[in-house]
């Protein structure tokens, strides 16, 4: 039996920064894959840890999301798939799209994998 998300996701493709939350965090660039009011998968170089919490964040500006991460799968290519739950914010992928023009975003919606 297959279990399908209560939400959809809006698959994006767009870069930001994902970094621990912390006194110094220190971010790492990402691709943001897919993101939804509760939570977003993003593609990393780097292993998370499960429940470590972090912030997301568009590749300019100061505006962040704080987020858990969920899940950290090793992906081919020394890259990984990182699950983040939203702790901050409903709604949160407007936050981060908002100061971006359309055109800038390649967007539409379906269901996450």
């Amino acid at each position: 039996m297959k279990l399908e998300r209560a939400e959809r996701r809006m698959e994006v493709m767009m870069g930001g920064r994902l970094a621990a939350a912390g006194s110094d965090p220190t971010p790492e660039w990402v691709s943001i894959k897919n993101i939804s009011g509760h939570g977003a998968r993003v593609i990393s170089s780097r292993h998370w840890s499960v429940q470590q919490p972090v912030l997301l964040a568009e590749t300019v500006g100061e505006q962040h999301l704080d987020a858990v991460v969920v899940y950290c799968q090793r992906l081919a290519g020394d890259r990984f798939a990182v699950g983040l739950k939203f702790t901050s914010v409903a709604g949160a992928h407007e936050s981060l799209s908002a100061s971006r023009p359309s055109a800038q975003l390649a967007t539409h919606s379906a269901d996450a994998a």
